[in-house]
């Protein structure tokens, strides 16, 4: 499958996990900023149609190793991709015979859950191919995934009226964040369906200079920005199952649940749910807290669904109140279109 890959290469750390939910977002408030709102609207619009013109991965991490097809010369890496490991269905029985054993193997199996989230590209496109992988342990050795460290940052609480730090008793206000960090010659990518110019790539030129999520105007979340417009995802020829790369929100008039429901794909369908919520904002538009909805988090495992050119659908999850919320003056629409990878999953029966 042929993709664009836009890679983040962070200049300091970053507040806000950029998952595709968020990612879209933050890409709509820059359409309307670079190309003007009835660019967005239109842009918004299409997506309710069913025909939404660019579908959206999560953010994932990537490593820059230089081997000897690279031009070490000029400093040009090669880059490892890492991906979320698809949930397949294991038929693995605890093996402890007491109940002391068995509260430890449960406890290392939680812990190698617990680290074995991101695979790099070969092993990802192995799993895609439904081959045999080595044990979790051995795959975690093999996968080693750069991981970014979560660093709690204090800051002081800002009187607005006074343009000083706010006080009470006599005493500063202080409060934590936390902030993201990744090591030397490791960012950040995501991956795009569909024609990425020129609306895309006007936002993310306007987003390189803004920033990305939240404390931009403190210096946060500041990538250098590149493409890779041949992108390559290798996937099985006669797949049937397809694993989501981003968060995903079924859609009923598809009959998509009720299609995933069959009890032929128990051993196909696994996922994780995920609530998502969060609140409706850009620089200094009145921010409005959105309902929440239940998603399915990436690396979650669907039957191929035949016929479907697009899984998923933006639901609208805030209209207009001038009671509840009087700034909002449109619809609110949450991204949830699913970027679907076609793969092979084995049955144990």
């Amino acid at each position: 499958m042929k993709l664009t890959a836009v890679y983040l290469e962070p200049q300091n750390g970053y507040k806000t996990p950029l998952r595709s939910d968020t990612l879209w977002g933050i890409l709509c408030w820059a359409i309307r900023s670079v190309h003007g709102e009835p660019a967005l609207v239109k842009f918004i619009a299409d997506y309710q149609g069913d025909k939404g013109a660019l579908s959206l991965s999560s953010c994932f991490p990537y490593i820059e190793l230089c081997n000897e097809q690279c031009d070490k010369k000029d400093n040009k890496y090669c880059k490892t991709h890492y991906f979320p490991l698809p949930q397949l269905y294991r038929d693995n029985p605890l093996k402890a015979e007491t109940f002391d054993d068995c509260v430890r193997e449960m406890t290392t199996r939680k812990d190698i859950k617990k680290n074995l989230t991101y695979v790099s590209q070969d092993l990802f496109e192995q799993i895609l191919r439904g081959e045999k992988l080595p044990d979790d342990e051995t795959l975690i050795k093999l996968a080693k995934p750069p991981a970014p460290a979560s660093l709690p940052v204090t800051r002081n609480t800002i009187n607005r009226i006074k343009g000083g730090t706010l006080e009470r008793d006599g005493r500063g206000q202080l409060f934590h964040v936390d902030e993201h960090h990744l090591a030397d010659k490791t960012g950040l990518f995501f991956l795009v369906k569909g024609d990425i110019k020129p609306l895309l790539l006007g936002a993310l030129n306007y987003l390189s200079h803004a920033g990305f999520g939240g404390d931009r105007t403190v210096g946060k979340g500041w990538f250098k920005i590149h493409y890779d417009e041949n992108f390559i995802l290798n996937e099985p020829n006669e797949p049937n199952a397809c694993t989501t790369l981003s968060l995903y929100h079924p859609n009923e008039k598809q009959g998509e649940i009720k299609y995933f429901e069959d009890d032929k794909f128990d051993e196909i369908l696994n996922y994780t749910l995920e609530l998502r919520g969060g609140r409706l904002g850009f620089f200094n538009y009145k921010q409005v807290r959105k309902d929440a909805i239940l998603m399915f988090k990436e690396g979650s495992v669907f039957p191929i669904k035949k016929g479907a050119a697009q899984y998923g659908k933006n639901p609208i999850v805030l209209t207009p109140d001038p009671v509840n919320n009087p700034g909002l003056h449109h619809d609110v629409s949450h991204y949830g279109i699913g970027f679907m990878v076609k793969m092979n999953v084995e049955s144990t029966k």
